[in-house]
């Protein structure tokens, strides 16, 4: 079992096996790597601390061992049922899998050694670019891998028949396809850049020829089966994606073919008339619409992070939002890039979060949604817990693209829109733009290009308004929602107490006094450290602008002047304003 004392018992082998000269990374039960990309050890060997990290933040059931250059290693991995008996196999560390193979480990000879899957029956070997699990291990069985002989025995040298029969098998699945067969060059399995496309057309053909009743049994099996002869095999988050989306287009009638693009269908109007739509509730109506994509914004400071994870826990517990907005139950992935594990803790304990909401964390991993291994891991995790929303905070951490180019951005919306046809949902925390809500607005003032606007589903917007020592006033404005209506304007606090954060029920803001507010806005934006401006000109500006009308804008300019934001200065007949000077410690 995966108890605390066995994960303590792998770390501290891993440790050794590290010291020994080996590159280690954790593995789960299903011998798959547990962190985002291990390609980066294959060429160099892990820190201690790195270790240490991996097993205190993805508790795995095993370490592996990569092999090839990078571990001086090459292994021999033989299968239960291979004859051995004949081989001439040296002395040299040996172990039992657990199943009732065995490795046999030996020297790596100083070049390229390619993986090859069955170069004798039952037989495989893992050479650069590949990977074995080490004792103590859990297998699958539930028994632990262990040393027959152990490290205190020399690596022996490969043997030579190996090298030979290693060489011929490698030159045979070098061929050209055209050269073997197409199909029959696939099945021997395929080398990474060609194992998604190959995917795509094995599952197509088998989904083809299996009962529907058959498919969960028989084909994911098989595909999973053809992936462990891939170099290296596909992560199992991403082959479960390529199998779900094959199926659902099977299911749903829709051709598939060799290639992963989607058949292009022609409609008519009666088509088009004839279909029915698909509707999907809200996770919180009308704020966060299920399988769509929002975005919470502000500027730094604002609270948009405790709000954020006040909306985590509302779904996750099926309770209303601030006590008022419907919410639809369900399981929540917050993948955090920006507050670290000690703040979330911290924040988690202040809002009264209890140990058995369904949230799940992903807490500085550096995941990015433009890496495709990255996608396919969180796809993968949202399919496993029946995620229904995801949050990503913030949201220029999730990708490695320029945020002004409308051809990236729209590549970033489109793989959040995998979410969606996983099922979930998405909301992500975004800041605005500096200086700039006046110019253009809320929704224009987005940090990036405007096609992220023209993407999102929905756009809540948080303002403070005040703060003190224990509460701070936010409004919360609804700028944009694709599905029904606008929230109208609202008000919270945000209050500590015995040291808990507590959310005030939401007051509706007067129209009148959102005018006003919506106008001082629009006022504030025009003003420089030099600039005068005419009231006639300012009154022209926010009618332009926003549409607010001469009295509130004349409301707003006054109330400006009160609160000495701007000073008003007569010339003549007309009235003109600057901004106000602060003195020095005001």
């Amino acid at each position: 079992m995966n108890t605390p004392e066995h994960r303590e018992q792998v770390l501290n082998q891993a440790l050794k096996y590290l010291e020994h000269g080996f590159s280690v990374i954790p593995v789960g039960r299903d011998k798959k790597p547990l962190i985002q990309s291990w390609a980066e050890f294959q060429y160099r060997r892990p820190t201690k601390d790195e270790v240490h990290q991996w097993w205190f933040e993805l508790e795995p059931v095993g370490v592996a061992i990569i092999t090839g250059k990078v571990s001086n290693l090459v292994v021999l991995d033989a299968e239960k049922g291979a004859d051995v008996r004949t081989l001439a196999i040296p002395q040299t560390p040996t172990v039992a899998t657990g199943g009732g193979g065995k490795h046999y480990y030996f020297k790596h000879p100083g070049r390229d050694i390619q993986n090859a899957t069955r170069f004798m029956p039952l037989m495989d070997i893992r050479g650069d670019g590949g990977y074995v699990l080490a004792p103590p291990s859990l297998h699958v069985s539930g028994n632990n891998y262990e040393w027959i002989t152990g490290l205190d025995t020399t690596l022996a040298e490969m043997p030579e028949w190996m090298d030979t029969k290693l060489q011929k098998t490698t030159k045979i699945q070098k061929k050209p396809l055209q050269t073997i067969g197409e199909w029959e060059a696939i099945t021997h399995g395929v080398e990474e850049g060609r194992r998604h496309d190959a995917a795509v057309r094995i599952v197509g053909k088998l989904l083809a020829h299996i009962p529907r009743r058959d498919r969960d049994s028989v084909v994911l099996p098989l595909l999973e089966a053809w992936n462990e002869r891939n170099t290296p095999p596909l992560p199992n988050d991403e082959l479960w994606n390529i199998y779900d989306d094959i199926r659902e287009r099977h299911e749903k009638g829709e051709a598939v073919s060799d290639v992963s693009s989607k058949e292009r269908k022609l409609l008519s109007v009666a088509d088009l008339l004839a279909y029915k739509p698909t509707t999907y509730p809200f996770l919180i109506d009308p704020l966060v619409p299920h399988r769509g994509i929002s975005a919470l914004s502000g500027h730094p400071g604002v609270g948009k992070s405790w709000v954020m994870l006040e909306i985590a826990k509302s779904i996750a517990s099926g309770k209303p939002l601030f006590r008022k907005y419907p919410t639809l139950k369900g399981n929540v992935l917050v993948v955090d890039e920006e507050s670290g594990l000690d703040e979330m803790w911290k924040r988690a304990k202040m809002l009264d979060y209890k140990e058995e909401l369904p949230i799940f964390f992903h807490i500085v991993c550096g995941f990015k949604l433009d890496n495709e291994a990255d996608l396919a891991r969180l796809i993968g995790t949202v399919r496993k817990h029946d995620i229904s929303l995801v949050i990503f905070d913030p949201y220029i951490a999730m990708h490695n693209k320029p945020e002004n180019s409308a051809e990236d951005t729209a590549k970033v919306m489109e793989a959040m829109q995998k979410f969606n046809e996983a099922g979930a949902a998405v909301l992500f925390v975004h800041h605005l733009r500096k200086d700039s809500i006046m110019k253009f607005g809320y929704a224009q003032a987005l940090r990036g290009s405007s096609a992220l606007l023209g993407r999102l589903d929905s756009l809540i917007v948080v303002k403070k308004i005040t703060s003190d020592d224990v509460s701070d006033e936010i409004q919360v404005l609804h700028e944009k929602a694709r599905r029904g209506k606008r929230e109208p304007m609202f008000q919270i606090s945000l209050t500590e107490e015995n040291g808990k954060m507590l959310f005030t029920d939401p007051i509706e803001i007067e129209p009148t006094k959102r005018k006003i507010e919506q106008a001082m806005d629009a006022i504030a934006g025009m003003f420089e450290e030099d600039t005068e401006l005419t009231r006639k000109d300012i009154l022209a500006f926010v009618k332009k602008e926003t549409g607010v009308g001469e009295k509130n804008a004349s409301d707003g300019l006054r109330q400006m002047v009160r609160d000495k934001l701007l000073v008003e200065i007569q010339r003549g007949k007309e009235k003109h304003y600057k901004l106000a000077i602060k003195e020095p410690g005001q």
